[in-house]
């Protein structure tokens, strides 16, 4: 049945007169809510409104029988439906767009009268009414989802049980949003705009943005720069939100209860600017912390762009007064912000994140992790394949859900550009050969070049990042595109799309659910921002080149200044593990070992600096009191071993520094005399230290001790065991650490 959604421009003289006769509630606004009248007994005294004359009227079905309206095609077919119940439904629908129209008219004009569903008993704000998508009656927000849940009119009704539960709580407040896109949007506000504001929480700050005309023009200007993403839809309206708060925070300070959003924009209020801004973010004054730091910052630059639509304004109309006011404006935030407002928010951000636990997932999860997406993508296809058609919904959705996140944890990607990624970029898909260049790659390269193939999607700030495939992603798509014309909707652009709207799937939930799933030790940390950060770091441990560190970059979709600042190691590990070894060496005036090295190169173990015993700390061969020719000493013990004679430079040597360790003083005791390492001790360093020789990492004092207690070869260094130590440094400097 065809529906006119026109609103008429006028009415008729007398509806008012039938409406006064119903008692109604006052607000502070103009806009009323009717009342009911049934106190004793009830009274047939409310008003429906005319779908064609919109004219009130008590008897509704009466007045639609007139030779005025009888002929009409929808009363037509009401007057020839035998069955009860759809024809008291057909009258419903004509009664309550009637009614409809009225209720916008009113809204339009911002005076007179809501005809509700159910009249209320007390005065009720008209806010709270929005109309059903059915059947177009207006009900209360809290009872609006109910109503939707048995209208009459939902063509969908029948084919649900009276007795199931009401929706969740995620679909009752779709029911709201689309209750409020039915009613008329602000004068001069365009349908998108009036859509992205309908869609966020309607609250006081709702209502302040949409009664400010300057706040309605930047969400123009806002909307004609991200509208075409429905993901930057509460970007947007968060942005007009924080000018809302500002303004709130303005009227409470300056008792100025209908200033605007262009009041603030002036020179001589710049001060009262900023303290609106301070008390909307929670600033301290003792402290001077923010509590909302974030806001304090971008709400500054919001402000600026408001001031700039306003000179633009003021540039169409010619009017220099409005236009000098504007660029003071902009030169006052330019000279004052920074000192008055942004210098705090930082130090507050830097302050919160000062001692914070910055954790990075287990390479045991993520190998979890990355298991079992594939073994979920495996069995994903062979239950697509052979499933029902009523079950194909399911397993396309489990699938693509599945493959999502395999791709992403593959690639390191931005959970937001693989999810959004189109069918038109995936159908330009091509294998990576290595075309004219694959001279200057490896065999093993050229060999990955013929397996992996390669998108080029659409990244941050508009840049084109690439996205590898392997040929069973890729054929866990093609199964998904096979199947897809049966579960998702032919309008829809992604490739992984939503079966359940024109959406496409989020990889951050995806991801997610898949972590807590797969076994992992720390599941929360399973995150793409943070798997991100866990390739950077791996990057800085394989020491690429500069040239290899920017085909990395470029890959993850950042160029190298982001990647160096803030993917990369934790500053807590650099200075643990990197910088202590030269504050450890140059507390014991050991400068001469660090001479011409790297950090990575300094051989410092703090873990003795830990565990001091008062036995060891008198032994001439404690590291502290060790001369520079501790090393000299083991490899003189296996060239004796292997019945060759030490060098006369190395003796010479020794003898020098023996000769310099005398004379620093008679306190230091007389060195102990050198001990050659026997082949069973060497098979016992072997055998018990054979995991820290191949990763070439030096074993702490404890577990030294430990071994040397137990084994009856080493049972003769657990007195110099710091021997033990220094023979297996010397070991991990060979080429090959296991070769005794």
């Amino acid at each position: 049945m065809p529906v006119d959604h026109s609103v008429p421009n006028t009415s008729p003289a007398h509806a008012s007169a039938s409406v006064q006769s119903a008692k109604v509630s006052s607000s502070s606004c103009s806009i009323n809510v009717m009342t009911t009248s049934n106190n004793n007994c009830r009274k047939w005294d409310k008003p429906q409104y005319c779908k064609f004359c919109s004219q009130p009227q008590k008897k509704l079905p009466r007045h639609l029988l007139t030779p005025q309206h009888v002929n009409e095609t929808e009363v037509q077919q009401w007057i020839a439906t035998k069955d009860m119940k759809e024809k008291a439904n057909l009258l419903a629908k004509m009664r309550n767009y009637g009614n409809y129209r009225h209720n916008v008219k009113v809204l339009q004009e911002n005076k007179g009268t809501l005809i509700v569903a159910y009249r209320p008993k007390y005065d009720v704000d008209p806010e709270e009414y929005l109309p059903c998508s059915h059947c177009y009656a207006f009900y209360s927000k809290d009872d609006l989802y109910r109503h939707v849940h048995r209208c009459k009119l939902r063509p969908d009704v029948e084919d649900e049980d009276e007795t199931c539960e009401p929706p969740k709580k995620k679909k009752r407040t779709l029911h709201v949003q689309t209750g409020r896109m039915m009613l008329p949007g602000p004068s001069g506000v365009s349908p998108k705009v009036h859509m992205i504001l309908s869609m966020g929480v309607d609250d006081e700050i709702l209502r302040v943005v949409k009664s400010d005309r300057l706040m309605q023009q930047v969400a123009e200007r806002l909307t004609l720069k991200h509208g075409h993403d429905k993901d930057q839809y509460s970007y947007i309206r968060q942005k007009l939100r924080e000018l809302a708060r500002l303004v709130r925070e303005y009227r409470k300070l300056n008792d100025h209860p209908s200033a605007s959003l262009v009041d603030l924009i002036c020179p001589t209020k710049f001060n009262e600017v900023i303290a609106a801004t301070r008390k909307a973010a929670g600033f301290n004054e003792d402290t001077h912390l923010y509590t909302t730091p974030s806001l304090a910052l971008k709400v500054g630059y919001t402000l600026v762009t408001a001031a700039k639509v306003l000179m633009g304004n003021a540039l169409l109309q010619a009017d220099a007064g409005l236009e000098k006011k504007c660029k003071q404006f902009i030169k006052s935030y330019t000279l004052k912000w920074e000192a008055e407002v942004s210098t705090h928010a930082l130090r507050t951000l830097k302050v919160n994140k000062r001692n914070t636990s910055r954790l990075l997932p287990l390479t045991t999860d993520v190998v979890a992790l990355s298991n079992y997406v594939r073994k979920e993508t495996k069995e994903g296809k062979q239950k697509l394949n052979s499933c029902s058609s009523d079950e194909t919904l399911d397993r396309w959705k489990q699938l693509a859900e599945v493959t999502l996140t395999q791709v992403c944890v593959f690639n390191r990607k931005r959970p937001g550009e693989v999810s959004k990624m189109p069918l038109s970029d995936y159908k330009c898909i091509t294998k990576g050969e290595g075309g004219i260049f694959g001279e200057g790659l490896t065999k093993w390269e050229k060999a990955l070049c013929n397996v992996v193939w390669r998108v080029e999607i659409n990244g941050k700030c508009n840049n084109t990042v690439p996205v590898l495939l392997t040929d069973d992603m890729k054929g866990s798509i093609d199964l998904l595109m096979e199947k897809r014309s049966q579960v998702v909707n032919d309008g829809n652009p992604y490739l992984f799309a939503n079966p359940d709207g024109r959406g496409h799937l989020r990889a951050t939930d995806t991801v997610r659910n898949h972590a807590q799933k797969c076994g992992a030790k720390y599941p929360d940390q399973l995150r793409l921002t943070k798997l991100r950060k866990h390739i950077a770091i791996s990057s800085q441990i394989m020491n690429l080149k500069d040239n290899e560190v920017d085909i990395l970059a470029t890959f993850m979709g950042h160029d190298i200044r982001t990647h160096r600042a803030y993917y990369r190691l934790p500053d807590a590990s650099l200075q643990v593990a990197k910088i202590s070894k030269v504050l450890f060496s140059m507390e014991k005036g050991d400068l001469k070992a660090m001479a011409g090295k790297t950090l990575d190169d300094v051989r410092v173990d703090a873990d003795e600096e830990c565990n001091i015993d008062p036995d060891v700390d008198d032994d001439p061969d404690n590291e502290v009191n060790r001369p520079d020719d501790a090393v000299l000493m083991d490899e003189m013990s296996d060239k004796e071993n292997e019945g060759m004679s030490m060098p006369q430079q190395s003796r010479k040597k020794s003898d020098q520094v023996a000769n310099k360790e005398s004379d620093r003083g008679a306190s230091r005791k007389k060195r102990s005399i050198r001990q050659s390492w026997t082949a069973e001790e060497k098979q016992a360093i072997h055998r018990h230290f054979k995991e820290e020789l191949r990763s070439r990492q030096l074993p702490g004092k404890e577990k030294i001790m430990k071994y040397c207690k137990m084994d009856a070869d080493l049972k003769g260094r657990t007195k110099r065991w710091t021997t033990v130590k220094d023979f297996i440094r010397n070991q991990i400097r060979k080429t090959n650490p296991l070769d005794f």
